[in-house]
């Protein structure tokens, strides 16, 4: 197979990558939304969504690899040396050639944008469970403080209702 036919088919399985990085990208946009909500539910079922496309993405890659290799054999050189930027390199200037450049400067956008997108929700996610946290541990110090029950589990009264509250505030 020519470097050319073997171009064009990996072009074709680029527009699906980008395709897969555009939905992973949408995902992550929705579960970033979901996190700010307090939806844990639609959470779980993003990260899932995102696992399924993540595997799908990996697949792409693979697939990638063989055609890379594919080119490498009929140049006759390394296949560990061959990368996307080096298939472009070896390809004559031509509609592939530009569609393929084009096809990485697009990739390369989605990535930074995703990685964003990840580092955003992972701060969301720290600041609710460093709230979480000091939620916990402030109704630990007002119960130490103020029992609202005795051994046994009878009720006792409790002076300091508001304190708790008041620190909230």
């Amino acid at each position: 197979m020519s470097v050319p036919l073997v171009a064009e088919e990996f072009a074709d399985v680029l527009d699906r990558t980008i395709e897969g990085h555009r939905d992973l990208l949408r995902v992550s946009r929705d579960e970033q939304n979901a996190v700010v909500r307090g939806d844990v539910a639609r959470v779980e079922e993003l990260m899932w969504q995102k696992e399924q496309l993540a595997g799908t993405l990996r697949e792409m890659q693979d697939v990638q690899q063989a055609l890379l290799r594919k080119a490498a054999e009929a140049e006759g050189i390394d296949d560990d040396v061959i990368s996307l930027t080096a298939l472009l390199q070896r390809l004559p200037r031509s509609t592939a050639r530009a569609r393929l450049r084009q096809q990485r400067d697009e990739l390369r956008l989605l990535a930074q944008t995703l990685e964003r997108t990840h580092r955003v929700t992972t701060r969301l996610l720290m600041r609710a469970l460093q709230f979480a946290d000091a939620s916990i541990r402030m109704l630990k110090e007002e119960q130490e403080e103020n029992p609202i029950y005795a051994a046994g589990g009878a009720l006792e009264k409790n002076r300091g209702e508001r304190k708790l509250m008041d620190r909230m505030a």
